[in-house]
């Protein structure tokens, strides 16, 4: 998401005791889009004897917008990327290839086979 520029000549504006005879104004554009990942049989990785299991999405990309030629991919280790001692699953939003110019803020749910919501994060 790249910050565009657009310079606007306008009459003198007052502020602040100030007479002002132009104005900038930087805008940022944000996309916001959103990729469902189903794993089947989740719940086997977390039986599995391996103590470090890392699982790829297929890569994908938003569909309009400016980040549309971005690929991104989802990297989850079901027994966290630790290995078997950990009690956390790691999930990861990785960038494939596209806009260098790019932030990205992800927001994971996890939901059961019956579709009900079990948990939900945040990147910072």
């Amino acid at each position: 998401m790249s910050a565009a520029t657009t310079n606007t000549n306008l009459l003198p504006i007052m502020r602040n005791d100030y007479s002002l005879d132009s104005v900038c104004c930087t805008k940022r554009t944000l996309q916001t889009f959103s990729h469902m990942w189903i794993v089947e049989n989740f719940s086997s990785y977390l039986q599995d004897p391996e103590p470090i299991i890392c699982l790829s999405s297929s890569p994908f990309s938003p569909v309009a917008g400016a980040s549309a030629l971005t690929q991104w991919r989802l990297v989850c280790y079901p027994k966290g990327n630790y290995g078997a001692a950990s009690n956390y699953m790691s999930i990861f939003l990785e960038y494939i290839k596209g806009e260098r110019d790019i932030k990205a803020k992800a927001e994971y749910s996890l939901v059961n086979r019956k579709c009900e919501l079990t948990e939900m994060r945040k990147d910072a």
